[in-house]
């Protein structure tokens, strides 16, 4: 199932969903993926941001249950698991005020999966104003740690620039998914000052 269809009723979903639909159907060739990428930069606008950090986190790509079973990875859960690390990374850095204000990080998460790569997210993150770059790297890993598809390695850069949201839309490493536009996890996207 395309993101298009799971989604319907986003924020970002009018003007954004109607082109991505016409952007999977097409395919994803450099011409349409460049114009895109232009149309729709002041979403992925890092350029208010306090600090900007290149998150790259990797995924187990199969979990093995005690009864002997295995659960391989697809979209879907990289998605939950994802969203679950957000959670968890929320409450660490805002306490109280990230379950009773919804008080959040801002954010752009891109997972990517190539026909010979393993499923794998980039992301974009915002740096808390009272934490130090130590500190919110150790978050970052234990939150990271605690979700159950996380794999061990991971790549944390502070003081990324506006060049790292262009490698988050890059159009190599995402042929292994159905269209380029899931690539994008919309559930999890927040960054709020894009959309005013």
């Amino acid at each position: 199932m395309s993101l298009v269809s799971r989604y319907p009723t986003r924020r970002y979903s009018n003007r954004l969903y109607r082109h991505f639909a016409g952007f999977s159907e097409a395919g994803a060739t450099s011409r349409a993926h460049s114009r895109f990428v232009s149309e729709f930069q002041k979403t992925f606008d890092m350029s208010q941001w306090r600090s900007i950090w290149a998150v790259t986190l990797t995924l187990k790509q199969a979990l093995h249950h005690d009864d002997g079973s295995r659960e391989f990875l697809d979209l879907h859960e990289c998605e939950k698991n994802f969203r679950q690390f957000m959670r968890r990374l929320n409450g660490a850095v805002f306490r109280n005020a990230a379950s009773r204000y919804w008080k959040r990080l801002r954010v752009i998460p891109v997972h990517e999966k190539g026909r010979d790569t393993r499923f794998h997210t980039h992301a974009a993150l915002e740096g808390p104003e009272r934490l130090t770059d130590d500190a919110f790297a150790k978050l970052i890993r234990t939150s990271w740690g605690a979700t159950p598809w996380a794999d061990r390695l991971t790549d944390i850069q502070p003081n990324a620039d506006q060049g790292w949201g262009n490698y988050l839309l890059k159009l190599r490493g995402k042929s292994g998914l159905e269209h380029w536009p899931d690539c994008i996890d919309w559930g999890s996207f927040h960054n709020p000052t894009a959309d005013a």
